[in-house]
């Protein structure tokens, strides 16, 4: 077995945070309490984490760090999905999501077969998926509050991405855009990011003002 929920209970012993155990859809779950450095000090963040398919998938998942009312009420949701996909474009390893009810989270699933979680490798995802949800939910509430991007977010983005977001956004509007868009989700040679900006998209009821 790669890793089982006692291992991972080990590992977070062995690191001295504090965790609560539960479950979750029929397994086990730890949340685990991780200091992050946030604008405010240091502060303990939970992260979700669990094994499944008989240990050989590992899932940490961060929720809650920005609130699901400030994205249901914001007009400036387009700028927040072009902006989560920009950040996941960037960051090492783990995804940033919003469902259709507003509810933001940071996914990290690793594969692992036959290969051993380590301790270093546990902590090091721990530690980056606390500090990326911090970072997510600083420049994440201030897109959603009055529509301000980050510097970097606006210059630093690939132009061919920005063009192919911009005309899969334009393609929700038609029937025909929207069978382009569901060609897209559904096409194993596309950009992973643009296949979940396809699926993020056609998931909207109508327009992207909708998202």
């Amino acid at each position: 077995m790669a890793v089982s929920i006692e291992q991972l209970r080990r590992f977070t012993e062995q690191l001295g945070f504090e965790f609560e155990e539960g479950e979750a859809a029929g397994g086990a779950v730890l949340a685990i309490n991780v200091p992050t450095e946030t604008p405010k000090g240091t502060k303990e963040l939970t992260i979700f984490v669990k094994s499944y398919d008989g240990g050989e998938m590992f899932e940490a998942t961060m929720t809650n760090f920005l609130p699901t009312e400030l994205h249901q009420k914001s007009e400036h949701k387009l700028k927040f999905l072009f902006y989560l996909l920009h950040k996941a474009w960037e960051t090492k390893f783990g995804t940033p999501e919003v469902d259709k009810d507003g509810e933001v989270r940071f996914l990290v699933e690793i594969p692992l077969l036959d290969a051993e979680m380590t301790l270093k490798q546990f902590e090091r995802i721990l530690r980056v998926a606390t500090q990326t949800a911090v970072e997510i939910a600083l420049e994440g509430g201030q897109i959603l509050m009055d529509g301000t991007m980050p510097d970097s977010d606006e210059s630093d983005i690939n132009d061919r991405m920005r063009q192919a977001v911009v005309a899969m956004i334009e393609m929700v509007g038609t029937a025909e855009g929207r069978a382009k868009l569901e060609e897209i989700a559904a096409s194993e040679k596309a950009p992973d990011l643009l296949r979940s900006m396809a699926r993020k998209l056609l998931q909207a009821p109508q327009a992207p003002d909708a998202l």
